[in-house]
C-alpha cells in the first residue's frame, strides 16, 4: 500500500469509491465475474458490457421500443474517433446530457426523440 499526500493508500480509496458506489446503488462484481469467457466479454479490450448497457437502458427507457434501443447501443458503443480523450468526453457527453441520436414515431404518430431528464423534460433515459 502506498500512501498518497492525504494518508490513504489506493486500498483505501477504492474501499471508500465501492462503499459510496453502494449507497448509489452500484453492484460490485469481482472481475472474474466479468471477464472474459465469463459470458459477458470477449476480451478486456471491451470496456463496455453491450448486453448490460442495453438492460440499463431498457429498465430506464420502458416504452421506446426494442429496435430503436439496440439502435442507440450501437450508435453509443461505436467509437467516433481513435483519440481517448476525444472518445471519452463523447461518452461523458451521453452520461451527463443523455443521448438524442434516435428518433422514432410511436403509436399515435408523434416523432419522439428520447433523452435523459438531466438535459430536459424528456422522460427517457438511454443511460
Amino acid at each position: 500500500m502506498t500512501a498518497t499526500a492525504t494518508g490513504f493508500g489506493e486500498d483505501q480509496w477504492e474501499e471508500l469509491a465501492l462503499e459510496v458506489l453502494g449507497e448509489l446503488g452500484w453492484k460490485h462484481l469481482a472481475g472474474a465475474a466479468i471477464a472474459p469467457g465469463s459470458g459477458e466479454r470477449q476480451s478486456w479490450d471491451e470496456l463496455v458490457i453491450p448486453s448490460r448497457l442495453l438492460e440499463a437502458m431498457r429498465s430506464l427507457n420502458p416504452t421506446v421500443p426494442a429496435q430503436y434501443l439496440q439502435q442507440a447501443l450501437a450508435e453509443i458503443t461505436s467509437p467516433k474517433s481513435t483519440d481517448a480523450i476525444t472518445e471519452n468526453h463523447r461518452l461523458h457527453g451521453y452520461l451527463v446530457d443523455g443521448f438524442r441520436g434516435v428518433s422514432y414515431v410511436d403509436n399515435d404518430g408523434a416523432e419522439v426523440t428520447p433523452r435523459s431528464p438531466a438535459g430536459g423534460t424528456a422522460p427517457a433515459r438511454w443511460g
